[in-house]
This record gives structure tokens, C-alpha cells and sequence, in this order.
């Protein structure tokens, strides 16, 4: 039997940022996934994924941007007419181009 390998997470801290990166190998990432993508969704971490001390992924949280379909409290429309009435055929331009 092979000699059992002791996984750690190893904690970096990017200055610039102030943003906790966590190091872990792909067993490590596969074995625990769950616990950290909670890290990532609930501390705003970010989980950096190695193969062979080489990163090749990062898990990263995902920006909430505000629903842009979401009507604005202050804007109201108002309709000056009925929008669901037929339309008179007088009131529309008649164009000389149409066949």
C-alpha cells in the first residue's frame, strides 16, 4: 500500500483586494465541494483549484446585479387613450410607395 498524503487548505490573503483565496488540489476540491462552494456563496471567498501546484480553475462568487426588467417606483405611465381600443383607419398615414 501507497503512503497516505495529508491534504490542507492553505489560505493566501490578496492585498489589493482583501479577498481570502483558498488553495486546494482537484481530490481536495472534489472531495469537498460542497463545504467550499458554501464558502464561496456565503464569505464571498474565492477557492483556487491546482493540478500538480499548477492553478488551472477559481471559484468565484457570482455578481448580483439588479433585475433591469424590474419597473422603476419613481417612473408611471400614463395612456392618454385606451391603448386596447381598434384604431380609427383615418388616423393612419396612407403611403404612395405601397402597391
Amino acid at each position: 500500500m501507497g503512503t497516505a498524503k495529508k491534504f490542507c487548505l492553505t489560505f493566501q490573503t490578496n492585498l489589493a483586494k482583501l479577498v481570502h483565496v483558498i488553495t486546494v488540489n482537484t481530490h481536495e476540491a472534489k472531495t469537498n465541494l460542497s463545504a467550499l462552494l458554501k464558502k464561496v456563496e456565503e464569505r464571498g471567498e474565492r477557492v483556487r483549484i491546482c493540478r500538480n501546484g499548477k492553478p488551472i480553475a477559481e471559484l468565484t462568487p457570482v455578481r448580483r446585479v439588479a433585475n433591469p426588467l424590474k419597473q422603476d417606483p419613481k417612473l408611471k405611465v400614463v395612456f392618454f387613450e385606451d391603448p386596447m381600443l381598434p384604431t380609427d383607419p383615418e388616423g393612419w398615414p396612407v403611403s404612395d410607395d405601397l402597391p
